[in-house]
C-alpha cells in the first residue's frame, strides 16, 4: 500500500473503540503467572505481563489448518458477537481452520474476509470466545505493553515507535504501524498486544522479518474488521495528494478534483495536524487517516510557505485502482 493510495486510507460501529465489549459465552479458565520465589521463580516483569494480559489470554485463540499441527497465527475475539481478528497475511490463502481455546476446547472457523493493506482479517468461529476488552486508542512510544505468545502466555515489551512503516511478506509497505523494542522467536503474527490496563491496544502484523514486531494499531484494527464484519469489504479513506515517502508530511502532487483538491492543498503544503492531533511525518499522517472512514469530514492543519491554515472537508473513497 503506497503513501499515495491511503492519502490518496475506513468503520462501522459494530466494534466500538469507546465502551468495553459486553462478554460473550461463558467465561474461559483464565491462568495467571503468580509464583515470584523459588528457583524457577518468573521474573517480576514476566509476571506483570500475564497478570495484566489475564482477560486478553483468555480470549486469544491458536489458528491451525484443518490438516496441520503447527500454529498458523493468533487472533483475539472482539466484539458481542465473538468474531475473531487476525493477521490477513498470516492465513495465505486459506480460508477454514481449526482454532485453540485456552480454555482447551477446539472450534472451526472460516474466514469472513480480510484487508492485506492493514494486514487484518476476521474469522468467524462455530461457538462462542469470550470478548476481550478494548483499548480506546493505539500505542503511543515508551508504553509498556504485554504481547501474548502461541503458548498462551505473555512477556514485557515496549512501544518503540508509534508510527513507523514496516516491510510486509510480499515486500508491500505496512504503513501506520505500531514497533516493540524486542524481537523474540516466540512471536507470532495476530498476536494481541495488551496495555497496562489489560486492554488489547494493537495486533501484531506479519511482515518480512523475524528480528522486527511491529503491530496494527487498535484503531485501525477494529475499523477495518467491522467494516468487513459490515459488508465483506473495507472502504478506505482517501484524501487525494501524493507524499514523499519519508519526513515531513509535505504534498508532492494533488489528484485534479480530489478531495483535497477541492478543499484547496496545493503542492508544498505541509499538513501538521489531523482533527486538532498533530503529525510528525507521512507516516503518522496515514495512520491518523487509517482510523477513520470516507465521508469523515476531516480537519487539517496546514503550513503553505509559513503561513498557518486550516481547512475541513469530507474524506473520500479511495478509487478502487488505488
Amino acid at each position: 500500500m503506497a503513501l499515495g493510495s491511503v492519502v490518496g486510507a475506513g468503520l462501522v460501529a459494530s466494534i466500538s473503540l469507546r465502551t468495553n465489549p459486553e462478554t460473550v459465552g461463558e467465561s474461559a479458565t483464565i491462568a495467571t503467572v503468580t509464583d515470584t520465589t523459588g528457583p524457577e521463580a518468573v521474573d517480576p516483569l514476566t509476571n506483570w505481563a500475564n497478570e495484566i494480559s489475564a482477560r486478553a489470554r483468555a480470549s486469544t485463540v491458536v489458528v491451525q489448518s484443518p490438516t496441520g499441527t503447527a500454529a498458523i497465527a493468533l487472533a483475539v475475539a472482539i466484539g458481542p458477537d465473538g468474531f475473531l481478528v487476525t493477521s490477513s497475511r498470516a492465513l495465505g490463502d486459506q480460508t477454514s481452520f481449526v482454532v485453540h481455546t485456552q480454555a482447551g476446547t477446539i472450534h472451526t472457523a472460516e474466514l469472513l474476509g480480510g484487508d492485506a493493506d492493514t494486514d487484518i482479517a476476521v474469522l468467524t468461529v462455530d461457538g462462542t470466545i469470550r470478548s476481550a476488552l478494548i483499548a480506546i486508542s493505539g500505542p503511543v512510544a515508551g508504553d509498556p505493553v504485554a504481547i501474548i505468545d502461541a503458548f498462551n502466555t505473555a512477556r514485557p515489551d515496549e512501544i518503540t515507535h508509534d508510527t513507523v512503516i514496516a516491510t510486509a511478506d510480499d515486500g508491500e509497505p505496512l504503513i501506520g504501524v505500531f514497533s516493540l523494542s524486542h524481537a523474540t522467536t516466540d512471536a507470532i503474527s495476530g498476536a494481541p498486544v495488551v496495555n497496562a490496563d489489560g486492554a488489547v491496544t494493537g495486533i501484531t502484523a506479519h511482515t518480512s522479518r523475524a528480528d522486527v514486531i511491529v503491530g496494527v494499531p487498535i484503531a485501525v484494527a477494529a475499523r477495518v474488521a467491522a467494516d468487513l464484519i459490515e459488508s465483506g469489504g473495507v472502504a478506505h479513506p482517501w484524501l487525494g495528494v501524493s507524499l514523499a515517502d519519508v519526513g515531513p508530511a509535505i504534498v508532492t502532487a494533488v489528484v485534479a478534483d480530489g478531495p483535497a483538491s477541492r478543499a484547496g492543498i496545493t503542492p508544498n503544503d505541509l499538513i501538521q495536524a489531523v482533527d486538532g492531533e498533530p503529525i510528525d511525518d507521512a507516516a503518522a499522517l496515514v495512520a491518523a487517516l487509517l482510523g477513520l472512514e470516507p465521508g469523515h469530514r476531516v480537519e487539517l492543519d496546514v503550513d503553505r510557505s509559513g503561513e498557518a491554515l486550516t481547512v475541513w472537508f469530507d474524506l473520500g473513497a479511495r478509487p478502487v485502482d488505488g
